[in-house]
């Protein structure tokens, strides 16, 4: 049953998707206003930039998804000042 919250991964999937989506529909584009060598070039460094973002993306999800786990374990046992 949905409370309200967002599903941070279905959020962040769907922002992958858009991601993958703007660099295949800017082909055409791109193609039609350059050429097809410097098309090729831009494509390339379309797809290394997509790539870049979708792995910082994931990157900075996991980073923040261990953030959570290490908050909720320190939460539920948390560590007494004297055990450093």
């Amino acid at each position: 049953m949905w409370k309200g919250a967002f599903d941070l991964p279905a959020d962040h999937h769907a922002w992958s998707l858009d991601q993958v989506g703007q660099v295949i529909l800017t082909l055409p584009y791109t193609m039609a206003q350059t050429g097809m060598l410097l098309g090729i070039l831009l494509q390339l460094v379309y797809a290394v930039m997509a790539s870049w973002t979708a792995y910082l993306m994931n990157t900075l999800y996991m980073e923040h998804v261990n953030r959570q786990e290490r908050a909720k374990a320190l939460a539920t046992h948390p560590e007494h000042p004297n055990d450093r």
